[in-house]
């Protein structure tokens, strides 16, 4: 079986407006990026409702097409770090060594935005490309055509709102 690992570089520049949800004072938020089994987390900035990260974070990425970036902002806390909001962003869509800006409104909460900068550095949507796994398709099989991926459907245009990701199966 033939797989290429792509690379992602997530910017996560700042918040917005977010809910303060600390008890004493204001939210000491970071942010916490999870894809495919990995997860890592910026700086917590002190004290803010309008934090400003400015920080790159790598992922490497096994299944573009399907794959969802999961955005959690947090508060750190003494006791116990809270949850200020989520949301989701799938990868199908991205263009090839393009910076794709979003600002995406957090959900699961009363207030707040986050914004973040993706680059897919070796995979993603490469203008006028053929069909290949750079543009979500499987490698063919030696004499075949290029078929999409399963469940793959046609990129979305670029949008600056947090989109639904598949649902994925679950195995134990």
């Amino acid at each position: 079986f033939f797989s290429t690992m792509g690379r992602l570089n997530v910017r996560v520049v700042r918040g917005t407006n977010l809910e303060d949800v600390d008890i004493f004072g204001k939210s000491d938020p970071y942010v916490v990026l999870e894809l495919e089994g990995q997860k890592q987390k910026t700086k917590v900035i002190k004290n803010c409702l309008n934090p400003v990260w400015d920080q790159t974070l790598s992922f490497n990425v096994l299944n573009p097409a399907t794959s969802c970036l999961q955005v959690t902002v947090k508060d750190q806390h003494f006791m116990k770090d809270r949850k200020i909001g989520t949301c989701t962003v799938a990868l199908a869509h991205l263009q090839r060594g393009h910076k794709d800006f979003k600002v995406l409104s957090l959900l699961k909460c009363t207030s707040g935005s986050i914004e973040i900068e993706l680059e897919a550095l070796d995979f993603g949507v490469d203008s006028g490309a053929a069909p290949g796994p750079a543009n979500g398709q499987y490698p063919p099989p030696q004499g075949q055509p290029a078929q999409p991926m399963p469940g793959s459907a046609p990129y979305p245009p670029n949008s600056n709102t947090a989109q639904p990701c598949p649902q994925q199966p679950y195995y134990q």
